[in-house]
């Protein structure tokens, strides 16, 4: 049998042990969690935290940190790729900007987002939302905005193309960040 090198990338983010999850079974995850990481070849984490997190779990062996897509250069982005980045949008000195980056799915928080600035927009607060991304329902997503009267303070564009400068430049830009995902969040007892 001829034996490949296939890389293989686990998720300890969704096997995670929650505290209401029994003491037995946490030992019983963290045990099978550090098992089948400890039989790879080789360990790469997204951070210096993630490898140190592995190690809280008891794993022993080598990790090395491989940067992935959201890791940034330190440093200020020039005003001239803010400027040439962000020109194009109706985006008014002094009116707060909210970003969004990532894949375009419901599942990312984007209804609670639309619906959180649909309400914001009633209320009579000045703001601009700006969604950087493409996915599977980014049309859906753009018609709700629509639906919901946001054309002319929320804009969506495409990350096709951009550099790690540019997107650099719309965090520079923003006013807050938002990142709701609720695949990962349980319902919680009252």
């Amino acid at each position: 049998m001829c034996r490949r090198s296939l890389p293989i990338t686990p998720n300890s983010i969704s096997t995670s042990p929650t505290p209401s999850t029994p003491s037995s079974c946490r030992r019983a995850q963290k045990k099978l969690l550090v098992d089948n990481i400890s039989a790879f070849d080789e360990v790469w984490t997204v951070s210096r935290g993630a490898g140190e997190n592995l190690r809280s779990l008891g794993y022993e062996g080598d990790w090395r940190v491989m940067p992935n897509g959201v890791d940034f250069a330190r440093g200020r982005v020039p005003d001239a790729l803010v400027q040439e980045t962000c020109g194009g949008f109706d985006l008014p000195e002094g009116v707060p900007v909210f970003l969004f980056v990532g894949r375009m799915m419901w599942y990312k928080g984007l209804r609670i987002t639309l619906d959180a600035l649909k309400k914001l927009k009633d209320a009579g607060h000045a703001f601009r939302m700006v969604f950087v991304g493409s996915g599977g329902d980014h049309d859906e997503v753009v018609a709700y905005a629509e639906s919901l009267g946001l054309s002319d303070c929320v804009f969506f564009t495409s990350p096709k193309g951009m550099t790690r400068n540019v997107i650099r430049a719309w965090y520079r830009a923003r006013t807050c960040s938002f990142s709701v995902d609720v695949r990962h969040q349980r319902p919680r007892r009252a």
